[in-house]
């Protein structure tokens, strides 16, 4: 193929149609990574912005392939923020450090103005997106949360009638100077029970949240809701 513009359109419709179908792919939900596609989109804009390089600056055809390199590695940089390993993987996929000066210089540049623009990690992203779709689950069994009421919290003195537990949490155990007590309506807690609460799975980090408000903040090792 000669440097024609036919050249950088077979390039821009490869770089879109790997990007669209990338997006698609993961977009559906169906197992698989965004690893190698992720390096495949990268590599093909680099492609492309060296082919217009050669084509309209009079930049050698023969350093193509370097924008190809270095588009890999600002890619990965821009898209999941970390730019020792960009470095590090570029340089064992090309086998020299030939390239080693101009990945480094890119893969900075690119982690900068991802930055500057305020762009989450992608696989950050993918952690919240996960994190809504767990909350928003209608129930994915039950589990036991434990925690200690704290002085001067809104549980302490207050009877459990009269607690505004959260939805989908029910106090099943207090323990009490080393006594279990079954709780009910008139049980009253106090600073320093241990209590234990039966949660829906699906709307566990919620529910933590809101018992963690309700008995306060003791010391580390006695506070937490686990």
């Amino acid at each position: 193929l000669g440097m024609g513009g036919e050249v950088l359109s077979v390039i821009f419709l490869l770089f879109a149609g790997k990007l669209f179908f990338t997006a698609l792919s993961f977009g559906s939900g169906a197992a698989g990574g965004i690893f190698l596609p992720m390096l495949a989109v990268g590599a093909s804009l680099g492609a492309l912005y060296g082919t217009a390089a050669a084509r309209f600056t009079g930049v050698d055809q023969a350093l193509v392939v370097n924008f190809l390199i270095v588009g890999m590695a600002g890619f990965f940089a821009a898209v999941v923020r970390a730019p020792i390993t960009g470095i590090i993987l570029i340089t064992e996929m090309t086998g020299s450090f030939t390239h080693l000066l101009s990945v480094s210089f890119v893969v900075i540049l690119a982690h900068v103005t991802a930055d500057l623009l305020r762009a989450r990690p992608i696989y950050d992203s993918l952690l919240l997106r996960m994190l809504r779709k767990c909350d928003g689950a209608v129930s994915v069994g039950k589990i036991l949360l434990e925690g200690t009421v704290c002085p001067g919290s809104p549980l302490d003195g207050r009877r459990l009638r009269e607690a505004s537990l959260p939805e989908g949490c029910l106090l099943v155990s207090i323990h009490r100077s080393g006594e279990e007590i079954l709780p009910n309506g008139d049980t009253l807690l106090s600073a320093g029970d241990r209590i234990i609460a039966l949660a829906d799975g699906g709307r566990a980090r919620r529910i933590r949240e809101k018992m963690l408000d309700l008995t306060g903040v003791c010391t580390p090792e006695k506070h937490l809701w686990e």
